[in-house]
């Protein structure tokens, strides 16, 4: 999603990561129940979910943290979080980590003024309540989960909220796995049941679950709040 100049809704279908493959995926159902299957309408429906309010200003208004876009697009009506319906837990977010290494961004090593306006947000995410499914309680919640949930990995590492995504899968025998775009095999792979992934790592601490919500056929594109 990077790249020189000013902010831009980039799309490349020919590699994905852990986040634009949940968008992507996302926003062509929610094109393909509009009826609307054009390159202009998946990107307006992609500038929709991405960016705060639907609206494309510059950099910062990109909805960089995990935690953020799940609250505006929540906001939008495009996903419920159903994290604290299924037992999840408050749990607290702390997110530092864009303001305080803006070295690791391009935007922000070209464009500096933004760091104080990312700083901004990370308060405003941070004053936020914000739910999670315990990493040992996952195994119980994932039979309440359904194909195409998205779900975000908790992460304990300072500065950050989550440090992976992907989407929820249910196999032919009606177990939850995870669907995802994997940093380390290089490849999206359907892997095994959610719980276990969890449990693979030591730094993840849990999921919080947003479920895309239906969409019916409209004349337009909405870029509005329903």
């Amino acid at each position: 999603l990077e790249g020189k100049g000013p902010e831009i809704c980039r799309v490349d279908l020919t590699g994905l990561d852990c986040v634009t493959l949940y968008e992507n995926a996302l926003c062509l159902a929610r094109i393909l129940k509009k009826g609307r299957t054009s390159y202009d309408d998946f990107i307006a429906e992609l500038t929709f979910t991405r960016y705060r309010k639907g609206v494309l200003t510059d950099y910062t208004s990109r909805l960089h943290y995990t935690s953020d876009w799940i609250h505006d697009n929540e906001r939008k009506k495009v996903v419920k979080n159903i994290t604290r319906d299924l037992g999840g837990e408050e749990f607290p977010v702390r997110v530092s980590f864009m303001s305080e290494n803006p070295g690791y961004y391009q935007a922000l090593r070209e464009f500096p003024e933004f760091v104080g306006t990312i700083a901004e947000i990370e308060q405003g995410i941070n004053k936020r309540k914000h739910w999670v499914i315990s990493r040992k309680k996952v195994k119980g919640a994932q039979d309440h989960l359904r194909t195409g949930d998205i779900i975000a990995v908790a992460t304990e590492k300072k500065g950050l909220d989550y440090s992976h995504t992907g989407l929820a899968f249910q196999d032919e025998k009606r177990k939850i796995r995870l669907l995802h775009a994997s940093s380390i095999k290089k490849k999206v792979l359907l892997d095994t049941e959610l719980y276990r992934y969890i449990q693979s790592v030591e730094t993840y601490t849990g999921i919080t679950v947003a479920r895309p919500l239906e969409v019916g056929k409209i004349h337009g594109l909405t870029n509005q709040f329903a």
